[in-house]
């Protein structure tokens, strides 16, 4: 079983991704919805709210832990590696791992929450992986919210974003890590505003296909015998916005359940 955690329910994406990479394999996901957006909270209320979602994904039988939300990635990072070890993976790692491979230049852009940008672990990471490299970040707290109200389609949004990349694209980067999975919807607007020669990268395949890497010889028994794959949805709060937004990232209808 493959667990995944996230804050909001953007990593509804993630789990789409590994629903269609992994069909044999069950999946339980847990969004802390009660306390999204993560952004805007304190380090500490991050890694607590990250804890609890990996220890109850994992106590439901999840062998495999799936950081979805790049803000748990970069936040709470050290303190689930030191209890889920290389069961864990993040989408951090696998956004900056793609960003690399993409950029020609070694000029990199990141849009993120602020508590993403403040971390530093996405400068961390590119530093180990290419010193030559260089970053450009900008905190996007606005953007979430656009598509969480449903407005990443409107003339607004486009403003929003364009004030929001203007100075990343006087860095003339050649690549921009969306650095949160909400951003997705925002994809067609933030590629007319970088311009078409920069390549964005949104990790959530990337993540799902590492995952299904790792899970290549591990065969899980036959789905006849297990009554057919289990997909488990959770949120530790449900509001009919949730449900909303949560339909808007996915372009369906989904069930989820408020975890007791």
């Amino acid at each position: 079983m493959i667990g995944v955690i996230d804050a909001g329910v953007g990593g509804l994406h993630l789990v789409d991704a590994l629903l269609k990479q992994l069909p044999d394999q069950d999946i339980v996901y847990y969004a802390d919805t009660l306390r999204a957006p993560y952004g805007n909270r304190s380090a500490e209320t991050i890694v607590r709210g990250a804890l609890e979602a990996a220890e109850r994904v994992w106590h439901s039988g999840a062998r495999v832990l799936v950081a979805a939300s790049h803000t748990i990635s970069v936040v709470a990072f050290e303190a689930l590696s030191r209890r889920f070890g290389d069961a864990l993976f993040d989408v951090a790692t696998t956004a900056v791992q793609a960003a690399i491979e993409n950029s020609h230049g070694q000029r990199i852009g990141l849009v993120a929450s602020r508590a993403t940008v403040e971390s530093r672990r996405y400068e961390e990471l590119i530093r180990d992986r290419c010193p030559r490299a260089n970053l450009f970040v900008a905190a996007c707290p606005l953007w979430g919210a656009l598509v969480e109200e449903g407005w990443h389609k409107r003339r607004e949004a486009a403003w929003v974003v364009k004030r929001g990349v203007r100075e990343i694209k006087q860095h003339r980067v050649d690549t921009l890590i969306l650095g949160s999975n909400t951003f997705a919807a925002l994809q067609p607007v933030i590629q007319r505003k970088v311009g078409p020669q920069v390549i964005l990268v949104e990790a959530s395949a990337n993540l799902a296909s590492r995952v299904a890497e790792h899970l290549r010889f591990q065969e899980p028994p036959p789905a006849a015998e297990r009554g057919g794959r289990k997909v488990q949805l959770w949120v530790s709060d449900l509001t009919p916005q949730v449900a909303q937004t949560a339909r808007r990232f996915l372009g369906r209808n989904v069930t989820l359940e408020r975890a007791d």
